[in-house]
């Protein structure tokens, strides 16, 4: 897909993944921005007179190189799903500011991104919202008053129990905790104006689902990501994602994570 960028790690890269399996199953594409702007010349799709604008106004020369080369990787991946051409693909906003394809042809595909750290998480899936986060640890946060706005009380009281433990174990269970919680408000559409402390995420390892009556499904389903190893970047990253209709019996060959299937595609430059 990217001239100089190529799958790596377990599973296997898929680069045409079936309709039905992409009906129950979740892709997830993980990549280091700057190794995207260098391989630039060889992405396959061009940015949008939209995307080009914005990028116009970005005056920080790094950032405006990482978005216009995540806007084009984004548009290759969902080109390549759709078997479109990638300048074909149109794009609008939720009330909310969720980005969303405005083709409504064929299976609907919906996607959502996130940066950090210089890396880049997107995640596609057929048939359903989702969404997903990706967060490094950062210094100068006063997380306990983070934690009042957007946890539960259940949460924050979670939070306190590992604080105790040690400095390392509450920012290790905070980002734990905030990044399913984004992933989850992010697949509702609504970003935190939805009302975060209203929704408890659990901060396991495995699949939890969260109530969400009001928002058009019963529940959500919310689970954190096991990355690889991410160089130059400072701490541990933490990531999650979310989506609805969770089905627990689902199982495939190239690995699952709570039972659910996700289909990882880690990228990274080739010699």
């Amino acid at each position: 897909m990217v001239a100089g960028i190529t799958p790596s790690g377990e599973p296997p890269f898929d680069a045409q993944p079936s309709a039905s399996s992409a009906a129950v199953g979740v892709d997830l594409w993980l990549v280091r921005l700057d190794d995207l702007v260098a391989s630039e010349g060889g992405l396959v799709a061009q940015s949008g007179a939209d995307e080009s604008a914005r990028a116009a106004r970005i005056a920080d020369p790094v950032a405006r190189s990482r978005y216009l080369a995540s806007r084009r990787l984004l548009r290759g991946i969902l080109a390549q799903r759709l078997q479109r051409e990638p300048g074909a693909l149109k794009f609008e906003v939720s009330h909310h500011g969720k980005p969303m394809l405005a083709a409504d042809d064929g299976p609907k595909l919906h996607f959502n991104l996130s940066h950090a750290g210089g890396w880049l998480l997107i995640a596609t899936r057929i048939g359903g919202p989702i969404g997903v986060d990706l967060e490094f640890p950062r210094s100068g946060i006063d997380l306990e008053r983070l934690a009042r706005r957007v946890f539960s009380p259940a949460e924050q009281a979670g939070l306190q129990r590992a604080t105790e433990r040690s400095a390392a174990a509450g920012q290790h269970w905070f980002f734990s905790c905030w990044t399913r919680k984004e992933a989850l408000l992010k697949c509702l559409g609504t970003g935190f104006a939805g009302g975060a402390s209203a929704f408890e995420v659990d901060v396991e390892p495995t699949m939890h689902t969260v109530s969400t009556p009001g928002h058009g499904y019963g529940s959500v389903c919310v689970t954190s990501l096991a990355l690889p190893e991410l160089p130059a970047a400072s701490g541990r990253a933490h990531a999650a994602v979310a989506w609805p209709s969770c089905d627990r019996s689902a199982t495939a060959s190239q690995g699952t994570e709570g039972g659910a299937v996700l289909r990882r595609h880690w990228l990274e430059p080739t010699a």
